[in-house]
């Protein structure tokens, strides 16, 4: 065979791959987004709760959150005994990514919570609503979403963030709930990352001209599925938080793995960082994950 020869099958097999592909994306269908700076969004305030509240409120503006991938909120029913297995039932903020209206509601109900949701696309793969949201048992005071303009090449989805401004009965805190573009470059990463902090910390936001100011809070608390999937993005990440003053809060590591049956996390894709005003100690990731593929990570905090 000779070298011309070699290059041309080579190019051929690009061009199936790329075909093979279109079909592919053909086939799964393509996203409906919401490019709205401002909606969709729903919400539903702690009087809605189904379930007796186990909760005791916390003092001194300390402050517990939880993070969880739910996985297109697919098995809605497992989300709060997959929490409640892994002791973080009685968290005080809960951020969900890939979460739909319906997980969004029933687990804020179950759990005795408030919440905000902002969907970010009618998701081809779930043709459902396909976002993120922010349950608190405090108050939620303020909230705003965040536009990611990078799309998926698979199947065009967008995916959004979202800022929430809570009430720890005088001691206000910012939380940022993150689900970041998965399969991205460096480049783009970076670019969805400060995307986020700009909207949600400096009020210069994607697609919004002329953003409502949140109100001021203590402390900022970034944390959700920041889609690390290789040591360079990692790398981004850690750096552009820390040019932020963000802190990583550690003890996280292993919260996903594709594989439903794998035990040992593979992967960390799940995160916490925090502002200088902000104290914490390790977090901690669960050992069960009914219903998702990544486990639910936790961690506490104290603001000055």
């Amino acid at each position: 065979m000779t070298l011309r020869t070699g290059g041309a099958i080579v190019l051929l097999l690009v061009v199936a791959a790329i075909l093979v592909g279109f079909l592919l994306v053909a086939r799964r269908g393509r996203a409906q987004n919401f490019l709205d700076p401002k909606e969709p969004v729903f919400t539903g305030t702690e009087k809605e709760r189904t379930a007796p509240l186990a909760w005791t409120p916390r003092k001194d503006g300390r402050i517990s959150v939880v993070s969880f991938n739910v996985h297109f909120g697919y098995r809605t029913e497992d989300f709060v005994p997959t929490l409640r297995a892994n002791g973080m039932d009685a968290a005080d903020v809960f951020l969900l990514q890939e979460s739909n209206e319906r997980t969004a509601r029933e687990v804020a109900a179950a759990l005795g919570a408030a919440y905000v949701y902002y969907p970010a696309t009618v998701h081809p793969t779930s043709n459902d609503l396909f976002g993120v949201a922010v349950l608190s048992r405090w108050p939620i005071v303020a909230h705003r979403k965040i536009l990611l303009s990078d799309r998926s090449w698979f199947d065009a989805a967008r995916k959004v963030a979202m800022a929430a401004v809570i009430d720890l009965g005088g001691a206000r805190v910012e939380v940022i709930n993150v689900h970041l573009q998965s399969g991205m470059l460096a480049r783009g990463y970076r670019a969805q990352l400060l995307q986020v902090l700009n909207c949600a910390i400096r009020n210069a936001c994607e697609g919004d001209p002329d953003p409502k100011p949140l109100p001021a809070a203590g402390a900022v608390l970034i944390g959700g599925d920041l889609n690390t999937w290789n040591d360079g993005l990692a790398r981004v990440l850690n750096t552009v938080m820390s040019g932020a003053s963000l802190r990583r809060v550690g003890g996280i590591e292993g919260t996903f793995s594709k594989d439903p049956t794998e035990t040992t996390p593979k992967n960390t894709f799940d995160y916490f960082f925090a502002s200088p005003h902000i104290v914490g100690g390790h977090g901690r990731v669960g050992t069960v994950r009914t219903g998702s593929d990544h486990w639910p990570i936790e961690a506490s905090f104290q603001i000055r």
